[in-house]
């Protein structure tokens, strides 16, 4: 199998520099003796790498038995191998570009939620609870990581607005997808740096949109003293104001 395409999905392949760095450094690892020693170790103690003869095998040895591969390298991850969590972040490259592209919806640039991505996934590689949930490894990772980052933006958009971030409580992480409240603080904050709105009329929304007991309006109209309808049109008003502005906001 060639090393270009190890542990690879070909939509990674012309994302920015670090999705291209990690390819490069994977390829040179494939053929580094230091590299190659250090897996034949393993299969001294890892049964399920047993068959892998070549950095370049682990994808397809990761499809015949995706638990058993990812179980042993994060286990030797967490004993000290950085090879083996490196073997991990390359195989979950695919999700990691896909997590990453869904920041784009919170509008982050690729690389900076990249960047998130692949750290949260080394955090997450290097905790994970391997006697507790030793099935379906891959999603766990991905979800747990896709939960560090977007919790993680969460807070910071939420400080930028000054909006009390206990309001995205109830937004989980269910799939590989950005929650929708926290796309919208996304947005909020983009476009309030930006000076398509006020840090005020982004509370406003926050609380309108994101904030479940709210939904109705009902006591957001009640705290600001106005009717629900006056709340309906202000609402409309801003929420026209982002929709005109998605250029600027999306730049």
């Amino acid at each position: 199998m060639s090393t270009t395409t190890a542990g690879l999905h070909p939509a990674s392949l012309g994302e920015p520099s670090l999705v291209g760095s990690l390819n490069n450094e994977w390829s040179q690892l494939c053929t580094s003796a230091q590299a190659l020693s250090e897996l034949a170790s393993w299969h001294h103690t890892e049964p399920a790498l047993s068959s892998v003869d070549g950095l370049e095998d682990l994808p397809e040895a990761t499809r015949r038995d995706a638990d058993g591969v990812l179980g042993a390298l994060i286990r030797l991850a967490q004993s000290g191998s950085g090879l083996a969590g490196r073997a991990v972040v390359q195989l979950m490259l695919p999700k990691i570009v896909l997590m990453a592209r869904s920041q784009r919806r919170c509008l982050i640039p690729f690389e900076d939620a990249a960047s998130r991505v692949v750290a949260a996934m080394w955090e997450q590689i290097m905790c994970y609870p391997l006697a507790a949930r030793p099935r379906r490894i891959a999603s766990n990772l991905a979800l747990d990581s896709l939960k560090h980052v977007t919790e993680g933006v969460a807070r910071d958009n939420a400080s930028q607005l000054g909006v009390d971030d206990e309001l995205l409580a109830q937004d989980r992480v269910h799939d590989e997808e950005v929650p929708a409240g926290i796309e919208l603080l996304g947005v909020l904050a983009r476009a309030t740096a930006r000076g398509v709105i006020t840090k005020a009329d982004a509370r406003l929304l926050a609380k309108v949109y994101i904030e479940s007991d709210y939904r109705a309006g009902a006591a957001v109209a009640q705290e600001l003293q106005m009717s629900r309808t006056d709340l309906r049109k202000r609402c409309s008003r801003l929420t026209l104001r982002l929709r005109a502005n998605a250029d600027v906001l999306a730049a």
